[in-house]
């Protein structure tokens, strides 16, 4: 069924795309063909899904699966040995879903949307996000707490905790974006708006996504949660500080006053159970979470990834071949919750899909930065060498852009992060909000100003 979905917004992208003013249906969709064959991010997506689907016909035994088998003889080679395989095609086909879903999204917003748009979709993240946050605390009551503290929509809780790590940063730049552009109107440009909630509407997300964040118990999504905050209270107060005008400063500090209730709310009513999980973080724990210490995860997919460098064991191939590369010691600690992944995105990956592979998927994700990183360069020069009334404060180069860009960024950067001790890659969800971002933030930039 995903795999009709990404089909059908791809074909969507393509018959109906948004129309600029003055512009016809038959020219859209012409400029929308034009545009996509001369952007790279297409190609190295199609190439990346073609990748992934040489190995659905080109099936080899599993070590342990099929290890009668191989023991009576069977070849347990694929056909074709010098092009990508897997050992389960209904596993491998998962991950196939994964990437239809994200590529698929990110062309969409990228391609068929107009600047106002993917800003209503932007928003429309961060909203889903919180929808599920409610979900998620409606199943509590109703079902009681989950003994594994799965939440929401997510059976694993990092998956989940990673879900709103990124939801509440995009959350929190959507809400900062608010305050800017209330902040930049005159008094008598002001709408006949609620003074506080056409401002600080967002706050509602805020909370949500923050309240599901530490609803997963996950300690590495609380760790950002807490950084973010940090973040946005810094940002705002500086921006406040620094405005020409003293209703800017009341505008922009309102917003801290909310954060400070809403964090004190969660301090003062979170259950036992996330102080205990925050008393278990240290810097070493942390340090060796990252690097992989005291873990046989990391050094078996660096030996299967120089035994198949090319195109790796194929996907979740990590799981069937790890044993054939643990010593015994390993075999009595092997973990068995869990085991099934690396917990660090980028070895799973290039073990699984090889040097080949991880270079595309790396492709495709810094081409669709690319846009981002170019927008936000263009307006901080444009600012750096104009000054107007709406040069912003300084630092320049963060202010320079809008908030949702600021914390969009910080938000993929923390994921980034998060990879390379946990497996928040690896989740769908996760993974298609994380490119949906990237190209729907770029409706936040002012055009005139890139060049």
């Amino acid at each position: 069924m995903l795999l009709w979905f990404s089909g059908a917004a791809v074909l969507g992208t393509f018959l109906l795309p948004q129309l600029h003013t003055g512009e016809g249906r038959l020219e859209a969709m012409r400029r929308v063909a034009i545009e996509s064959a001369f952007d790279p991010f297409a190609y190295a997506a199609v190439a990346t899904l073609a990748l992934l689907v040489v190995p659905l016909y080109n099936v080899a035994l599993c070590p342990g699966c099929d290890s009668a088998a191989i023991a009576a003889g069977a070849n347990p080679l694929p056909p074709f040995r010098w092009l990508p395989f897997c050992v389960n095609t209904a596993e491998h086909e998962s991950v196939l879903r994964w990437f239809a879903a994200a590529f698929a999204t990110a062309f969409a917003l990228r391609r068929a949307l107009v600047l106002k748009w993917k800003r209503v979709a932007f928003e429309t993240i961060v909203w889903n996000s919180a929808a599920l946050s409610v979900y998620g605390f409606a199943k509590l009551i109703s079902a009681g707490a989950d003994p594994d503290h799965s939440f929401a929509v997510f059976g694993y809780a990092n998956h989940g905790g990673a879900f709103f790590e990124l939801s509440l940063a995009m959350a929190y730049g959507l809400w900062g974006s608010r305050i800017t552009a209330k902040s930049q109107e005159s008094e008598e440009a002001a709408p006949s708006a609620h003074p506080i909630l056409s401002r600080h509407y967002p706050v509602f997300a805020v909370a949500l996504c923050l309240f599901g964040c530490i609803a997963t118990l996950c300690r590495a999504a609380m760790l950002f949660a807490v950084a973010f905050s940090v973040i946005f209270f810094v940002y705002i107060f500086v921006a406040s500080m620094s405005g020409r005008r003293q209703v800017h400063r009341v505008k922009g500090l309102s917003g801290v006053l909310i954060l400070i209730a809403v964090v004190l709310s969660v301090m003062i009513y979170a259950p036992p159970e996330v102080a205990d999980e925050f008393m278990t973080l240290t810097t070493r724990g942390i340090a060796d979470r990252a690097s992989g210490k005291g873990q046989y995860h990391e050094r078996v997919a660096a030996a299967m990834m120089r035994d198949f460098p090319l195109f790796g064991v194929g996907g979740w191939g990590y799981r069937h071949f790890c044993q054939s590369y643990m010593t015994k010691k390993e075999k009595i600690g092997l973990q068995s919750v869990g085991g099934a992944n690396v917990h660090n995105d980028y070895l799973q990956f290039s073990a699984e899909h090889g040097i080949v592979g991880f270079a595309l998927i790396a492709a495709v994700f810094l081409l669709l930065s690319r846009s981002v990183w170019r927008g936000w360069a263009s307006t901080y020069e444009h600012f750096r060498f104009a000054r107007t009334e709406r040069t912003p404060v300084s630092p320049q180069a963060v202010y320079a852009v809008d908030p949702a860009v600021f914390f969009a960024v910080v938000g993929v950067l923390a994921i980034l992060l998060h990879a390379l001790g946990d497996c928040p890659l690896r989740s769908p969800p996760v993974l298609t909000v994380l490119f949906a971002s990237l190209a729907s933030v770029p409706g936040y930039f002012d055009l005139r100003l890139i060049h």
